[in-house]
Formats: C-alpha cells, structure tokens, sequence
C-alpha cells in the first residue's frame, strides 16, 4: 500500500535532462555514438544530423508533447515517447542502424533506486 510517487515524480525532470543530452549529443544511454547516416540519405535530405527531420520525436521526449509519455504511480514511473518512429529507431531493423534514445544509465537508476529505498525506511517508520 506505499505510495511511492513521491519519491518517483523528482525523477521525470531529470529524465528529460538525460535525455536532452542523448538527444543532442547523438549518443545512446551508455555514451555510445549513433550510428551515422549513410551518404545516399544525407544526399537525400541535405544534412547529416540524425533524428531530426520533423524534431517531433526529440521534442516529446525533451519538451512536452502530445506524444510524451511521463506517468508516475504510487507503484511506478513510465518515461519515454509514444511518437510512432520512436521504436523502429531505439530497435533497429534490416535497413535501419539501431539509434537508441530512450533509456537510463546505471548512474541514474541508483539515483532512483536510492529515492525508493529512503521513501521504504519513510512508509515503515512506525509512528509514535
């Protein structure tokens, strides 16, 4: 019966800042760079930056969007996009180099992970 969220909701702005960094960085949440574009697609869209045709996607992940997911629970946090490229980008597929831009490092989940042990001792706490 813990509620949880008050130790989750802090996160959400740190979330975006994560990501921010990915995002403009053209890296993965491990630090890793994206992979580049290949040549016939620069041709095509007369630029090499990545990800960034529409910036529908960057946006919904570091602004605020119809198509940003941030919930947060008494039992959990959900952060991410629901931008209908988003999945074929963070996977990869036969054609498509995998351009991961949704995640967390292990840095940031103990972040988290602490926050949710400190609320635990919080709600056990026997009242006196």
């Amino acid at each position: 019966a813990a509620d949880y969220s008050p130790a989750l909701e802090p996160h959400i702005e740190g979330l975006v800042k994560e990501h921010e960094h990915y995002y403009h960085g053209a890296v993965d949440p491990l630090g890793q760079p994206w992979k580049p574009l290949a040549p016939i697609t620069v041709a095509r869209k007369g630029h090499a930056t990545i990800l960034s045709d529409t910036t529908a996607m960057g946006r919904s992940l570091i602004g605020g969007t119809g198509d940003s997911v941030r919930a947060v629970s008494h039992r959990g946090l959900v952060f991410g996009t629901s931008d209908e490229k988003a999945l074929f980008h963070q996977l990869g597929g036969t054609r498509l180099p995998q351009r991961q831009h949704v995640g967390i490092t292990e840095d940031y989940l103990e972040k988290i992970v602490d926050s949710v042990a400190d609320r635990t001792v919080e709600v056990l706490k026997v009242k006196v």
